[in-house]
């Protein structure tokens, strides 16, 4: 997972330098805590794009966001999926022999789109016929879904090149920094490990993130995040109730789970300013002010792609304007009430005090 998203951060982001000065003053970690672990990630990103600069086409070929984060052809041709936890990689012959192909065409119509693929019936996403009709109503470009079809066609060539990239990354990160990996994962875990003597983490997501769901019977898996070091993630399929609930935390973040709140500043009330002049913005806030609502109805109300409305929906959750609750495996959102009132509280403080 972590060479997954490796790869995938430098074709879509590679602005790790420039996030990191951003947040430096807004995390409640030591200084010196704080730049030793960026310094420590920062020499591995390095590395390794500089062990493939020679084939940074192909790279950018297979791991380009194509629609939704990680719907990548690289995710079409090893059936990646981020919800797992336990991804690993096989041989072709170990993965795909004895997989069924209503398996593989299901597998694909969820990354290609995962919100979309689970209101379809299962007997009416089972054949590649209905994997073609499926990808035909997908957000994909219509050059996206001709590599699509040609990687299902071709899974054995694709999944080999991409496994061979995929196994070089770990094998680097094995050879070269087990030890510097070693000590972030091992700071994180003494961090994490006294901090849940004091306080349940679930119960820190429910009421700082405003998120809830139904808890698996199994349990939760708690991971660190190396190369989504701000990031936190919940991996939950209510449909499968032997499937463990997955949370992921970058190894950045605090107990507060969200960046510490400071005094506004003038590029604060510059980027609220933007996010709320983008009508498709203004209309989801408006539409979820009513009502929940889940990304492929906001789509149909508002007349948008999914893959515009999950655009919309993440720069809102990121700014906390949106809440956001999973019941029977969708994720439905709610006005945050209490931030969009801080946010024209704090307008106010700094235009009057």
């Amino acid at each position: 997972d972590e060479a997954f998203i490796l790869l995938y951060y430098w074709v879509n982001k590679d602005d790790m330098e420039e996030t990191f000065k951003k947040n430096i003053d807004l995390l409640e970690l030591d200084i010196d805590d704080y730049t030793q672990r960026y310094t420590i990630l920062h020499s591995i990103y390095c590395d390794i794009k500089e062990h493939f600069s020679d084939r940074r086409d192909r790279v950018e070929y297979f791991f380009k966001a194509r629609n939704i984060d990680f719907s990548t052809y690289a995710a079409l041709s090893v059936l990646w999926d981020f919800h797992n936890y336990d991804n690993d990689l096989k041989t072709y012959e170990e993965f795909f022999g004895s997989m069924e192909e209503e398996k593989k065409v299901r597998a694909y119509a969820k990354l290609i789109d995962c919100e979309e693929s689970i209101t379809i019936p299962q007997e009416k996403l089972c054949t590649l016929a209905d994997l073609i009709t499926f990808l035909e109503r997908s957000p994909y470009d219509n050059e996206a879904k001709w590599e699509a079809i040609k990687i299902y066609h071709n899974q054995e060539v694709y999944y080999n090149e991409v496994n061979t990239l995929l196994t070089e990354v770990v094998e680097l990160l094995h050879s070269r920094h087990q030890e510097s990996i070693a000590k972030l994962e091992k700071a994180f875990y003494d961090y994490w490990s006294e901090y849940q003597n004091k306080k349940d983490i679930i119960d820190t997501i429910r009421e700082k993130l405003s998120i809830s769901w139904k808890v698996s019977r199994e349990g939760t898996i708690f991971l660190p995040h190396l190369f989504q070091p701000f990031s936190l993630s919940l991996s939950i399929d209510e449909e499968i109730p032997t499937k463990p609930d997955v949370i992921r935390i970058g190894i950045m973040m605090n107990e507060n789970f969200v960046l510490t709140g400071k005094r506004i500043k003038k590029e604060d009330i510059v980027n609220i300013g933007k996010l709320l002049s983008d009508k498709s913005k203004v209309d989801i806030l408006d539409y979820v002010s009513k009502k929940p609502g889940y990304g492929k109805e906001l789509a149909n109300e508002l007349q948008l792609s999914t893959a515009t409305i999950s655009y919309h929906v993440n720069a809102l959750l990121k700014e906390g304007l949106l809440k956001a609750e999973i019941s029977t495996n969708k994720v439905y959102y709610t006005l945050n009430q209490e931030v969009l009132a801080a946010y024209f509280n704090d307008l106010k403080n700094y235009f009057l005090k």
